[in-house]
């Protein structure tokens, strides 16, 4: 058998919806962060709560993992089903686990083990502790440490009850046993050693609402709606934790509408949904913009339109996120493109939405939402969250400017009014919340001069729809060189993305650069406002552009294309609900190499 790269490991349990195939992969990875190990996961399921394929995918190695892989390693199939919509995927010389009877036929497996879950389940006294055999023979079979697992189950089962746990312990024993007495001939496979040192595990979802937490929110309104419940699930766990308050709300447009309340008292808040209840909330987005309220909005993508297909990845909100709004109501994109990154861009959304007072967007998507992956531990004296400054109470007539009751209508006194919407350098105005005396103001959706007062003449409208695009360009200014660069500068072939897409084509760029290609690869996370001066510098010279994103239209190869007048612009597309491979974009790259690419 010929010696295998085992640095990285790809294994895949698969089988019919209610048989513990994401528990146990979620155990699993949770194992190998303890125990100090590299990790991305991806896992999919059916919309039903039971039936239908599900899938749980673990991607294990020594460094930081990129993307899933392309191929698998293992295959653990819990049925006939599993194996048969999933062997395809298989590496040849690959690892096929099995529990059903007929003995299955593929070239390309190396090794056939069959194993009887079912039936050792139920003779570690549950059924339903299949996944936990599987699991068992997986420590035993690939040298994943069976303590390690031992542990995870008594940290996962032990408030439930001894039975339980019992139960689960003994199918981890009966499966390792099973292989260890009648599984003499091994696979070399074998996981990587971690490091020791524990890592944070999170999902794509979670790291958004942790990083939310750290940011200072302290108030969450949301309406369920998968991929995204999750945020408001691990919030309505820890907000109460730390003083916050979180509502479950009758619709979308109430959620967006209490966080804006929250926000206007002075309570950091945020809501998360799908593309569905984003664009629900179009017209609050706008009021935020107006009323100059900061405000955080998560988008977790999914395949769509309408329900579609509320568990499957796409990237195709951008346009939304971006251009949907009714006049000049301006609003910041942020995308991560992984979970490290969703925590640290959700507290750099919160810094942006308080200091520059304007609503932003996080967009994430299903892939990443679902996805867990390993992280060091975050440093959070380094962590920098901006501390909003409210202007001091005025003293007698000395603080605000007078306005006489000619200006502010018959009936007003001369007296000092707060300059809420004050125009500056920077376009950010002082502001104040409910209860501060002296520095009271009326926040509307109508527009209005610096005093808050409604407005329809040409000169004041002029003056701060500019007011409101200058914090625009204030933020492009500050966060506008955000883009991260590999590869060879000079390079005349150049790969781009946004969202997790990007670290898959990261993984292809590095994978070419190691065979000495000349190509470069740009990745912009804030995409409204787009660091322009950034993206210009990268295309300089450039006459091939592969832009990859998941969804059917190019929506970011047009923006590329028009936006900077970019000749030769390539998009390689994905719209069938499955995130990328490295192996969907390293084709593409090799023939843009020859000069024969033909999209």
């Amino acid at each position: 058998m010929k010696p295998r790269d085992t640095r990285y490991v790809c294994l895949r349990i698969a089988g019919e919806g209610g048989e513990g195939v994401i528990s146990a992969g979620e155990l699993l990875t949770q194992v190998a962060g303890r125990l100090g190990m590299h990790i991305q996961t991806y896992k999919t399921f059916p919309s039903e709560i039971r039936g239908g394929m599900a899938v749980y995918q673990i991607r294990v190695g020594p460094d930081v993992v990129l993307s899933q892989g392309d191929r698998l390693d293992v295959l653990v199939a819990f049925n006939r089903e599993g194996f048969d919509r999933n062997i395809e995927e298989l590496d040849r010389g690959g690892v096929l686990v099995y529990d059903f009877e007929e003995e299955p036929a593929h070239g390309g497996v190396s090794v056939n083990y069959p194993v009887p879950m079912g039936k050792l389940a139920v003779d570690a006294g549950s059924k339903r502790a299949k996944n936990m055999v599987a699991l068992g023979a997986i420590c035993e079979l690939f040298g994943f440490p069976l303590e390690g697992m031992a542990d995870g189950i008594r940290r996962k089962f032990g408030e439930k009850g001894e039975k339980i746990l019992e139960s689960n312990l003994k199918a981890l024993e009966l499966g390792a046993e099973y292989v260890r007495e009648n599984i003499t001939a091994r696979h070399e496979l074998r996981f990587p050693e971690g490091s020791g040192k524990p890592k944070v595990v999170l999902s794509g979802n979670e790291a958004i609402a942790f990083g939310a937490l750290a940011a200072g929110c302290r108030f969450f309104a949301g309406y369920p709606i998968t991929p995204a419940t999750e945020v408001m699930e691990w919030l309505a766990k820890y907000l109460p934790r730390v003083g916050g308050a979180l509502v479950q709300a009758e619709d979308e447009i109430a959620s967006l509408c209490m966080c804006m309340g929250a926000s206007f008292a002075g309570k950091t808040a945020l809501t998360s949904t799908s593309g569905p209840g984003l664009a629900l909330m179009t017209e609050g987005l706008g009021l935020a913009a107006m009323a100059e309220i900061p405000l955080v909005v998560v988008d977790v993508q999914r395949a769509g339109p309408s329900t579609g297909m509320p568990t499957k990845a796409e990237q195709g909100d951008l346009y939304l996120a971006i251009y949907g709004a009714h006049s000049t109501a301006k609003r910041v994109v942020i995308a991560p493109t992984g979970v490290e990154d969703a925590f640290y861009q959700t507290i750099a959304a919160f810094n942006i939405a308080v200091k520059y007072q304007t609503p932003v967007i996080i967009l994430s998507e299903q892939s990443l939402a679902y996805s867990k992956q390993s992280m060091a531990r975050p440093d959070f004296d380094a962590i920098e969250i901006f501390e909003e400054q409210f202007p001091p109470e005025p003293k007698g007539d000395e603080g605000w400017p007078q306005v006489d009751e000619v200006t502010m209508g018959e009936g007003y006194p001369m007296t000092p009014v707060f300059p809420r919407y004050l125009r500056t350098h920077t376009g950010v105005s002082p502001r104040s919340i409910p209860g501060m005396k002296g520095r009271e103001y009326r926040a509307t959706g109508l527009e209005h001069d610096e005093y808050a007062r409604p407005r329809y003449d040409p000169k004041n409208r002029r003056a701060m729809v500019d007011k409101r695009l200058q914090k625009i360009e204030e933020i492009r200014r500050e966060y506008g060189g955000e883009v991260e660069v590999l590869g060879e500068p000079d390079a005349e072939i150049a790969l781009t993305s946004w969202g997790p897409t990007a670290s898959v084509v990261r993984h292809a760029v590095m994978r070419k650069l190691s065979e000495g290609a000349p190509i470069k690869a740009f990745f912009p996370r804030m995409l409204c406002p787009m660091p322009d001066n950034a993206i210009r510098r990268q295309l300089r010279g450039v006459t091939r552009v592969i832009v990859c994103e998941m969804n059917a239209e190019g929506q970011y190869a047009k923006i590329i294309r028009h936006r900077y007048s970019q000749r030769g612009v390539y998009a390689i597309l994905k719209d069938q609900g499955v995130p990328f491979k490295p192996g969907d974009i390293t084709p593409y790259i090799d023939m843009a190499l020859e000069e024969a690419m033909r999209i």
